[in-house]
């Protein structure tokens, strides 16, 4: 009798034993049937289930999304759920918000990676080493880039119209065989003042920039020479003045502005005005993301098809072409989409991601269905012409409509296994300015990500140094650009260098290496 008391007592402790194991394991049963996620998307303004992409998605996956309608601003409604401890099954926050730091200290959200290998077999294969660039400090993945991979369409460079561009240029030039060097720059400016020192009444301007935009205009000059975020040096990141390269671009800016081929407005420009002047028909040319002068370039072509700005590549002395740096992008994308410590279904959670993340998923949401959004003919997805035009007239319309690109949960940027782009209406939508930028500024893309959230803590001495360094740059490249000989440049440069020496950039800088430093570690890239 005893016997049997001790075998039963003991029965009940492996059982009760196994049942913990299993509740802390990943081979516990996945719900199944049909489920219901409470979900937030600062971009979501409609319900999920309402159109024929996301009723599909629900048909496929069980799962229904229910949002948390975006509306006010998003920060604080992240704020609001931290506070009150009310999180939403599922969740996107931006990556630049500073909010996601804040969800993992407060245990908001899950890890993911053990769900991962268990369960999401599609997540694997197509983030492949975006899934390792995805860890925190601790080792633990705790959200996925919502938009991955590198896109290869390029950014920035010098749109230059191109009916002035053939007055002065070799067409070899004009067509986009060849970029443009340093002096040609200028002397393409030049002969466009020669030539057109009035249009219809008012003074040319060879060269102008949107200086509310100022990331852009300067952007593209530091592509022309090569530059990156950071200058590296023997594996020390510097902040990019002390870069071998920023003193000769300021001064090559300083050499346009003496020469009277700069905008006088140039550091006041705002967009309004800015655009005013290009489709007055008096700017020759200006420094700028590529689709920004869209707007001024249908207007100025209604009269003559030519007079559209163009993306050329101007490219400084000693730099190798193929090694400017025009087109930063960013492979792990806006924000993450993670799952938080209260969702009831985090197995189910993240099957429903890794189908929306299998080529399949990723057609759906991109392309839309077979036979409603398109058709696939001869093994080919093809976009009839009645969508077509339905998409060209309002291509965000037909997003919220169809759904098509409107459930931008999980996406990878480039192409299907098909060999054809997941958005399908790429492969359709390329104008002459977008064919264009691919032919000349292509190879100027560049994996900006490892030079990302690599400054000084906020609160500490040094996250304000580098605050005044930043304003402390911006200051001075007024005052680089509008020195009125080389003598006073030297004098501004010198006195800029002084002052950033008194900032303590040197810790800075120290610090910004030492976290480069450790997320390449993280990443397996050192």
């Amino acid at each position: 009798m005893k016997t049997k008391k001790i075998i039963a007592i003991a029965s009940a402790v492996i059982l009760a034993v196994s049942s913990l194991a299993g509740c802390g394991s990943n081979n516990k049963k996945v719900e199944e049937g049909n489920i219901t996620l409470t979900a937030y998307d600062k971009n979501v303004t409609t319900s999920f289930g309402n159109d024929d992409v996301s009723s599909e998605i629900i048909k496929k996956t069980g799962v229904t999304l229910d949002y948390n309608q975006a509306s006010g601003d998003a920060k604080e409604k992240l704020n609001l759920m931290l506070a009150s401890n009310d999180y939403p099954d599922l969740i996107l926050i931006d990556r630049s918000s500073g909010m996601i730091d804040k969800f993992i200290s407060a245990k908001a959200l899950i890890p993911l990676e053990d769900l991962i290998e268990e369960y999401a077999p599609n997540i694997k294969e197509q983030y492949g080493e975006y899934l390792n660039r995805s860890k925190s400090e601790d080792g633990h993945i705790y959200g996925l880039p919502n938009w991955y991979g590198i896109d290869e369409e390029p950014v920035l460079a010098f749109m230059i119209r191109k009916d002035y561009l053939s007055e002065v240029a070799p067409e070899e030039v004009v067509n986009g065989d060849r970029p443009i060097t340093q002096s040609e720059f200028i002397e393409y400016l030049k002969a466009f003042k020669k030539k057109h020192p009035d249009i219809d009444g008012k003074t040319s301007i060879p060269l102008t920039m949107w200086s509310e935009n100022w990331g852009s205009a300067i952007g593209s000059f530091k592509g022309m020479f090569g530059m990156k975020t950071y200058a590296e040096k023997d594996g020390a990141l510097q902040l990019d003045f002390k870069d071998e390269n920023y003193k000769p671009m300021m001064k090559y800016i300083n050499q346009i502005k003496r020469e009277g081929l700069l905008d006088v407005e140039w550091a006041t420009n705002k967009e309004q005005l800015w655009k005013q002047k290009l489709t007055s028909g008096v700017v020759f040319a200006t420094p700028e993301a590529y689709w920004n002068t869209g707007e001024a370039s249908t207007i100025l072509s209604e009269s003559n098809e030519d007079a559209v700005y163009l993306p050329y590549k101007v490219v400084a002395d000693g730099v190798d072409p193929s090694k400017t740096t025009y087109s930063s992008r960013n492979p792990m994308g806006w924000d993450i989409v993670g799952i938080t410590s209260t969702n009831p279904y985090p197995e189910r959670t993240i099957e429903f991601l890794d189908f929306i993340a299998s080529d399949e998923g990723q057609k759906l949401i991109m392309s839309g269905i077979d036979g409603v959004n398109y058709t696939v003919k001869d093994g080919v997805r093809t976009i009839d012409e009645a969508t077509l035009d339905e998409m060209n007239t309002d291509i965000s319309a037909y997003s919220k409509k169809t759904g098509v690109r409107y459930w931008t949960i999980c996406v990878k940027n480039g192409d299907a296994k098909d060999g054809l782009p997941y958005y399908l209406y790429n492969a359709y939508n390329s104008d002459e300015t977008t064919a264009f930028a691919k032919k000349t500024m292509g190879d100027t893309v560049w994996d900006c990500s490892p030079y990302e959230d690599l400054t000084p803590v906020g609160g500490t001495v040094e996250a304000l140094n580098y605050k005044k360094l930043s304003d402390l740059s911006l200051e001075y490249s007024t005052k680089l650009i509008n020195a009125s000989s080389e003598e006073e440049f030297n004098t501004v440069w010198d006195s800029f260098m002084s002052e950033a020496e008194s900032l303590d950039e040197a810790n800075v800088e120290k610090i910004i290496t030492e976290n480069y430093q450790k997320k390449l570690k993280l990443w397996g890239m050192k």
